[in-house]
């Protein structure tokens, strides 16, 4: 099996995984992982300002959503009437 061969925090990611767990159960990855098709690795403010992209994007989608459940409801109330 293939291993990601880039660092985090200095530590070579080959060397912290698999194989050092204190338990006897063996370790499922991803099949990403085990074919080494990792992304490669960010710097922590972009991967952050990413996140915060995302949240901002998926907080308008809700947004619009309420709406929408919103007018769906008065529209329902509108035509019980």
């Amino acid at each position: 099996m293939l291993k990601p061969q880039h660092k985090h925090d200095g530590v070579d990611c080959k060397d912290a995984g698999e194989g050092k767990s204190s338990s006897s159960q063996s370790q499922s990855w991803p099949s990403s992982v085990a074919s080494n098709e990792l992304p490669p690795c960010r710097e922590p403010s972009t991967a952050m300002a990413e996140l915060n992209d995302i949240a901002a994007s998926l907080k308008a989608k809700v947004c619009r959503l309420e709406r929408v459940v919103a007018e769906m409801k008065a529209a329902r109330k509108f035509g019980q009437r």
